[in-house]
């Protein structure tokens, strides 16, 4: 059998996988724990207004970037860790 020698178009991106994620009805995987990170991880989960939830994502979609690693960002920021005294 030859080859035709045609390459399959690349495949898009689906709007709707967009459209599902930022309406919380489908989410991307997300990795256990920050890459480079040893230290075990606890999950914590709590509530947001469905409005503060879909501005939150977008923005972090837009930007490129993890929700969870912009919020692990802001409470390292709120609570730092201490420095070992010495």
């Amino acid at each position: 059998m030859a080859k035709s020698g045609l390459i399959p178009a690349k495949p898009q991106p689906s709007s709707v996988a967009a459209d599902e994620w930022v309406n919380g009805t489908g989410a991307p995987a997300e990795p256990a724990a920050e890459k480079g990170s040893a230290e075990p991880t606890s999950r914590i989960t709590f509530d947001l207004p469905k409005s503060l939830h879909r501005r939150v994502m977008v923005d972090c979609t837009m930007k490129g970037v993890r929700m969870a690693s912009v919020l692990r960002q802001m409470i390292e920021e709120r609570w730092p860790a201490e420095s070992p005294k010495g």
